[in-house]
């Protein structure tokens, strides 16, 4: 169940109150949406299970380009369910999305993440040659990340994506 003494506790409508500041407060979440199915989607399932613990998501429709320019480079917003897409070219640079120093309007930090322990891993990252290090750098990373959730992540593909030398090509998001 719901951790009342976190989360605040149920009223009668069924949504979570909590006292903040020594007013009470419903927890009501708004939640952009930009028309697209799949987010549409991803939109109703969040709010109905939502719901079912008490918080309420108002779900707020705009054009992407609107949300993304007074909502996610502001960071003025609540949710944003959006596709996440990573170059095959820099794949292994995830300093851009999660380093504090990238959290501002032109950055890619958008969803204004900042932990110490996760810029000093991004930092060291591309400076470690030894392959092992490497790699247990990029788990210690991945353990921070889960724990904190500056983004919920639905699924990832699961295509084989083939790389060798001797062809050249760029990435593209299709």
């Amino acid at each position: 169940g719901v951790n009342q003494k976190v989360m605040g506790r149920l009223n009668n409508d069924g949504t979570l109150d909590k006292i903040i500041d020594g007013k009470k407060s419903e927890l009501v979440l708004d939640m952009y949406v930009s028309g697209q199915e799949l987010g549409n989607q991803v939109a109703l399932l969040l709010q109905q299970n939502a719901l079912k613990t008490g918080i309420k998501i108002n779900m707020i429709e705009k054009e992407f380009k609107a949300v993304r320019s007074e909502h996610i480079k502001t960071r003025n917003y609540h949710l944003v369910p959006s596709v996440v897409s990573t170059d095959l070219n820099t794949w292994d640079d995830l300093k851009t999305r999660y380093h504090s120093e990238f959290d501002n309007p032109s950055g890619a930090n958008e969803t204004g993440y900042y932990n110490v322990a996760a810029d000093n891993i991004l930092t060291q990252i591309p400076a470690e040659n030894d392959l092992k290090k490497r790699a247990a750098l990029y788990k210690n990373l991945q353990e921070i990340i889960y724990d904190d959730q500056p983004m919920i992540y639905l699924f990832v593909p699961s295509e084989r994506i083939v790389i060798n030398k001797i062809w050249q090509g760029n990435a593209t998001q299709k």
